[in-house]
């Protein structure tokens, strides 16, 4: 999908709550932000696995330094973009519900969506 596409349905506002939305989203800025992430990925997986920092989280999921690097590259646009806006992501501390039930809006982050088979190198 292009950026003409994405931008045309941020006009159209695909989601009916994005017609409220009183933030200026910039497709470009999402399209660049989603390709960095990508390139930080892609340089954990074209390195040696034993580089690939895996952990194990407490329900027993796998965590890589490519999960941790778009995350970060993610989050930190954001951030930077939209600092009013909170960011509940799998790779950040979790924010109790009793808080989030309160957002209007928040970012939902998943930075590397099939960790398992980035490990196994077929995704």
């Amino acid at each position: 999908m292009g950026v003409e596409a994405i931008e045309g349905d941020l006009r159209m506002g695909c989601d009916p709550k994005l017609k409220d939305f009183p933030y200026e989203l910039n497709a470009g800025f999402l399209v660049d932000v989603a390709r960095r992430a990508g390139q930080a990925i892609m340089e954990v997986y074209e390195g040696h696995e034993q580089d690939w920092g895996v952990q194990l989280k407490g329900d027993d999921s796998p965590l890589t330094k490519a999960d941790l690097s778009a995350n970060k590259v993610i989050c930190d646009a954001l951030s930077e973009a939209f600092p009013e806006i909170p960011i509940t992501s799998e790779e950040n501390k979790k924010v109790d519900w009793s808080v989030r039930k309160e957002y209007t809006y928040s970012w939902c982050v998943d930075p590397l969506d099939g960790t398992k088979e980035f490990l196994k190198r077929n995704g």
